[in-house]
């Protein structure tokens, strides 16, 4: 987790009186984002984010296997395909996928 996010979650969580005040930065909130995203697919997609990491592809009996999935460098799994070859940016090209239904969700 981002060290300004879990130093204001820790600090708010044990220091009751002096509580940070505000809102988070930008990258706080990516970052919390990107973990909900994680969490989300190693609840709902455990088997594919192994078979990704050990073999470099999904099983053909996974529900994901016709979206050529792949991990990023963060480890959250995208849509692959000829998109690639475009010139659209990176998260537009390989959309992360996400679960239908996952309590990290909120869509």
């Amino acid at each position: 987790m981002h060290n300004s996010l879990l130093f204001k979650i820790f600090h708010n969580c044990h220091f009751q009186k002096s509580r940070f005040q505000g809102t988070l930065s930008s990258s706080d909130l990516h970052e919390a984002t990107m973990r909900c995203i994680n969490r989300a697919q190693s609840d709902c997609f455990r088997q594919e984010k192994t078979d990704l990491v050990e073999k470099g592809s999904v099983s053909k009996k996974s529900s994901l296997l016709s979206l050529n999935p792949f991990l990023d460098g963060n480890q959250l799994i995208r849509v692959g395909g000829r998109l690639q070859h475009s010139e659209l940016a990176f998260d537009q090209q390989h959309p992360l996928i996400l679960p239908k239904e996952h309590y990290c969700i909120d869509y």
